[in-house]
């Protein structure tokens, strides 16, 4: 039987692997078959000073890799003309889409769809749908969306948080026209498989659909664990630091609980990890009992050293990354409901925190004993069937073979 093709289209170039999108990219390709599957790779990312094909190919079963190169200014004044440009000359189409409804960008992809005939095209994210004719009924190909959430809800609340009444409404506008895209997507897609489980359940009441599946982020749960014997309780935040619902839980988190915290124990120690722009967090430090060290290579010997992860999320739909990562690792999770959100945690494997006072009370009291190891090690049990990354992928191609 031979082999079927597919091109898996990805917004940014996936080395190195260190932020959330990035990771579950990573590690659904590379536990994909190769005996049933050929895949095709295409990046359409703004820059390409990092690119090595040969790295992709040896870390994945890959055959082919493509990129195409989008438009888009680096500099932050020429970024804001570039988006009152494509405001007023498409007032109609979400604004951070932008970069990929282009002419352009759409010719180059079309020539690369011609080189093969593909059985699937994979969209690996909602914003790249608007770089393919997916609603064409006449078309071969398998048009497959990997949603990563429901993109409208982060417009939706920044239009709710917002203080000046301009940009409320321009927030509410833009998150009418995200919702409305990302509607037709998963309207005329041949399927859509969703990282939460949540996330399909509102997908099919909202839009009817069928052909659908929870497909979640796998992970490696085999990895050996280390705990600390250290005097100092280290909690942990890891994530990308410019990603609205990190940004914001973080910074209230650093507001309304730390500076409060650090008062009440001086043994204690905070390490922030995560790439991004910064900015933000850099012009709060130096921070008291706060170690932050911006975009690590690797993040197994920061495992290795901290006691709990942190997860003070707000808002925001799919699954946290970061909520795996701590359990396929062992490690005690302090969250907010909807910090975990997704994950499929049960309210015994991790410690809940949602107001200023319940996370104050909280890590006033944490220490690495017994009864928290066996906490982080019966929620590691519990999401290793579904979470495990050869069985996620194992699920996928099930899912695609059922077309």
């Amino acid at each position: 039987m031979s082999k079927r093709k597919i091109l898996w289209v990805v917004p940014k170039w996936t080395f190195p692997v260190d932020d959330g999108a990035r990771v579950a990219t990573d590690r659904l390709i590379r536990n994909f078959s190769n005996e049933k599957f050929s895949i095709d790779v295409l990046c359409l990312d703004r820059v390409f000073n990092d690119f090595s094909k040969e790295e992709m190919l040896k870390r994945w079963p890959v055959k082919n890799v493509f990129w195409v190169q989008r438009k888009f200014p680096l500099q932050k004044r020429a970024k804001l003309i570039f988006y009152i440009l494509k405001f007023l000359r498409h007032p109609f189409k979400p604004l951070t889409f932008s970069t990929f409804f282009d002419k352009k960008l759409k010719n180059e992809i079309e020539k690369k769809l011609n080189i093969s005939s593909y059985k699937y095209v994979f969209f690996d994210g909602l914003h790249l749908a608007a770089c393919f004719d997916y609603s064409k009924t006449q078309s071969k190909v398998k048009y497959i969306y990997r949603a990563h959430n429901i993109e409208a809800d982060l417009w939706f609340r920044s239009s709710e948080i917002a203080k000046n009444v301009f940009m409320k409404l321009f927030y509410l506008f833009q998150a009418k026209l995200v919702e409305k895209f990302e509607k037709n997507v998963i309207c005329h897609v041949t399927g859509v498989f969703c990282i939460s489980d949540t996330d399909k359940v509102f997908i099919q009441k909202q839009y009817k659909v069928k052909n659908i599946e929870f497909v979640p982020l796998g992970l490696n749960f085999t990895e050996e664990t280390k705990f600390s014997d250290q005097l100092t309780t280290k909690f942990l935040f890891i994530g990308k630091l410019d990603w609205p619902p990190n940004k914001d839980g973080l910074m209230w988190f650093l507001d309304n609980v730390w500076n409060q915290l650090i008062q009440l124990r001086d043994d204690i120690q905070l390490v922030i990890v995560g790439g991004g722009d910064s900015a933000w967090l850099k012009n709060k430090l130096p921070i008291k009992g706060v170690d932050f060290r911006g975009r690590v290579e690797e993040v197994q010997s920061v495992y290795d050293e901290i006691d709990f992860a942190l997860i003070p999320i707000f808002y925001g739909s799919g699954t946290r990354i970061k909520v795996l990562e701590a359990v396929s690792k062992q490690k005690p999770i302090i969250s907010t409901e909807m910090g975990v959100m997704g994950s499929n945690l049960l309210s015994d494997h991790f410690l809940s925190a949602q107001t200023q006072n319940e996370w104050i009370d909280c890590l006033a009291k944490a220490q690495l004993n017994q009864e928290m190891i066996n906490m982080a090690q019966k929620a590691h049990a519990y999401l290793e069937k579904d979470f495990d990354e050869k069985r996620v992928s194992q699920k996928l191609e099930d899912f695609l073979l059922s077309f």
